[in-house]
């Protein structure tokens, strides 16, 4: 089987408009610093995630299931020559198939935000856009997942600024 999904659209507003860095620098909130220290807060040091009450309800797969699923994995660096870097995401001390099967996972799919073209624009972005996925396992509700990200969102976001979700699809259970 595979991990249920949701994803979703976080929207962090700031100032009215884009802002000089020159005038305004010091002064005004930066969405863009902003969504970096959110995003970041999904997460604790050791990869495993951060968001109190998205883990709730989650069935452990049986010794049976877990044995069988190792047995018929790629090794790590199997998985390395695959995607083209160790294969060192999610929460450290899990295996491979821990990780990639039977754990959920919070995934930054993109984010934006400011100038990015060339040269340089010395600019305090006012908003940042990111999309997020989750991967959900048996046991979990996509609408309770979603809800205590919702929650740790609201919760970290930064001062001076306000955050909005959005466009949630998905909602598959695992």
């Amino acid at each position: 089987g595979l991990r249920g999904v949701n994803h979703f659209t976080v929207t962090l507003r700031a100032a009215s408009r884009d802002l000089h860095s020159g005038e305004y620098g010091g002064i005004a909130p930066n969405a863009a610093q902003g969504m970096a220290e959110l995003m970041a807060s999904l997460h604790n040091p050791d990869g495993s995630i951060a968001v109190v009450g998205f883990r709730d309800g989650i069935e452990p797969p049986s010794h049976e299931e877990l044995s069988m699923a190792e047995a018929a994995s790629a090794s790590e660096a199997a998985y390395a020559e695959d995607i083209g870097c160790e294969p060192c995401g999610g929460q450290i001390g899990k295996t491979i198939v821990q990780r990639n099967s039977f754990e959920p996972t919070i995934e930054l799919n993109g984010i934006h935000s400011g100038y990015g073209g060339p040269g340089s624009k010395t600019v305090i972005p006012c908003q940042a856009i990111a999309k997020l996925s989750t991967r959900l396992v048996p046991g979990q509700s996509p609408r309770a997942a979603y809800e205590a990200v919702k929650r740790h969102l609201k919760d970290h976001c930064p001062r001076g600024m306000e955050v909005e979700l959005s466009e949630l699809t998905g909602e598959a259970p695992g």
